[in-house]
């Protein structure tokens, strides 16, 4: 049996080769912002700076900028990104083979939550800073639909609790969700996201 975890920092990716990822990229545009993640273009954009947290095994952004810049995590305190791999995310439009629209960055606990169920009964989802997830200031974030590939990483799920992105396949377990207990991938898709190495 194996165990899986999320890519860690130090990790060796000898079979990706820069000149190879730089080619994997083709045209997607790849930028770091220091402040919050927020998008104001149209066009599909690869946004650096996320992270996997290792006590609620949620994706949260840890490039932002001021007091929140961890976020809150719902096993208490803020985010941790300590052994965390480089994580990316993108903007753009749902491709039903590839990635699905809806996706949006929380300006309250900087996590990665799916903002579409705000139009049927799953509301915005429980935030671990209180009250619901907000995603005001971000830009339209699309998640990959898949399992591992070239410079994707696979195991991600959507929890139907709280309406956050988070790593399955995590050896202790399914993290902690801030509806309570741990985070439910029952009614969830396979979920990528991309790194870089």
């Amino acid at each position: 049996m194996s165990v899986y975890k999320p890519l860690m920092v130090n990790e060796s990716f000898s079979h990706l080769q820069r000149r190879t990822a730089l080619k994997a990229m083709g045209g997607v545009s790849v930028i770091a912002l220091l402040g919050f993640p927020q998008i104001t273009m149209a066009s599909e954009v690869t946004q650096q700076g996320w992270r996997w947290c290792s006590k609620c095994q949620g994706m949260f952004y840890a490039a932002s900028s001021g007091a929140m810049h961890m976020g809150v995590c719902p096993a208490g305190g803020n985010h941790i990104q300590t052994g965390s791999g480089h994580y990316l995310e993108q903007t753009g439009i749902d491709d039903p083979k590839k990635s699905q629209a809806g996706w949006s960055w929380c300006n309250k606990c900087q996590g990665f939550f799916y903002s579409r169920a705000s139009q049927g009964a799953g509301g915005m989802g429980h935030c671990p800073a209180g009250g619901t997830h907000s995603k005001d200031g971000s830009g339209n974030y699309i998640a990959l639909i898949g399992e591992d590939g070239p410079r994707q990483q696979g195991g991600w799920r959507w929890c139907d609790k709280c309406m956050g992105m988070f790593y399955s396949r995590a050896s202790a377990g399914k993290g902690v969700c801030p509806a309570g207990g741990a985070h439910s991938d029952a009614a969830s898709g396979h979920y990528a996201t991309l790194f870089t190495p």
